[in-house]
């Protein structure tokens, strides 16, 4: 077998298993990833507010039918645009939390969604703790 069969045959076996990847895996990965992204700017937002700094603050926003987030830190502000398809249940809110650490607002579920497939946010009340719900408790 030489070097140029074998180039061959691996890229053979790439492109078969590049078409058997099923599309709604894809879908899953990126909301994943986003929920994910997500949980951990709200996590940051949150300390940023127990710290004092309370010009921290996450706000939802949707213009076109693309949904995403703004970050805003000290006047600078960081967009994060949401893959195409993936919507927020969220309404326009802006997280803020308290000095304690609790939500400014009350109870909150935070849900995107991408076709069949959502993940959960929650914010609890008392604590402000923030929680990604994950797949072992989904039905």
């Amino acid at each position: 077998m030489t070097l140029v069969e074998l180039v061959v045959s691996i890229s053979i076996v790439v492109l078969i298993a590049t078409i058997c990847i099923p599309k709604e895996k894809n879908n899953y990965r990126q909301l994943n990833l986003l929920a994910r992204q997500l949980t951990t700017d709200i996590k940051y937002v949150r300390r940023k507010n127990m710290l004092g700094d309370y010009n921290t603050y996450i706000t939802f926003v949707k213009k076109n039918g693309i949904s995403s987030y703004i970050l805003t830190e000290e006047g600078k502000s960081r967009e994060i645009i949401f893959p195409k398809g993936i919507v927020t249940k969220s309404g326009d809110v802006v997280l803020k939390f308290n000095k304690d650490g609790k939500f400014s607002n009350n109870y909150s579920i935070i849900r995107v969604e991408k076709g069949s497939y959502s993940r959960e946010i929650t914010i609890t009340p008392i604590s402000g703790r923030v929680l990604l719900k994950e797949d072992l408790y989904e039905e």
